[in-house]
């Protein structure tokens, strides 16, 4: 671990820097056969190769220029066909029904573990009529006062 430091370290250095890419690319030649070519010649926007280094530059960085410049698409919108969505219904702000209360427990998953108040769903689906009007009476008392027992707020049930 120590000599990997010390290479990080000495890699900082300009010198070391390019004799550590020097010898990376000998072993690199050694191992594959062949070493990386690099562009020396680019054709300019005429068609002729332009070979000097500070025009191949700046070919890329034309050709860079023209690839990522992007123009507004000219696209005609039709808005005769557009339809403007209405908004929400508004939300009623009357207690639940007793239907309402019945669809809810039908629709609970059977054969799930049962949450903190340790009551299955199996159970209040085989309860059937009797708790869905107790059930009922309680959340339209809490509808009507506005606030939630504790014991429900932490999903507690006794």
């Amino acid at each position: 671990m120590a000599a990997a430091y010390l290479l990080l370290d000495s890699l900082t250095d300009p010198v070391l820097w390019d004799t550590f890419k020097r010898e990376t690319l000998d072993a690199a030649q050694d191992t594959i056969g062949v070493r990386p070519r690099t562009v020396t010649a680019v054709r300019s926007l005429s068609g002729q190769i332009v070979s000097d280094p500070v025009a191949v530059r700046e070919r890329w960085a034309e050709c860079f220029e023209q690839m990522y410049q992007v123009d507004p698409l000219k696209v005609d919108l039709d808005v005769g066909s557009v339809e403007i969505p209405l908004p929400d219904p508004r939300i009623s702000e009357d207690p639940p029904s007793l239907t309402e209360v019945r669809g809810a427990i039908s629709k609970l998953k059977s054969g799930k573990a049962a949450g903190i108040c340790v009551i299955p769903a199996e159970l209040l689906k085989a309860v059937g009529e009797p708790m869905a009007q107790s059930l009922h009476a309680v959340l339209a008392a809490i509808w009507q006062s506005g606030t939630v027992p504790p014991d429900l707020l932490r999903e507690t049930i006794y």
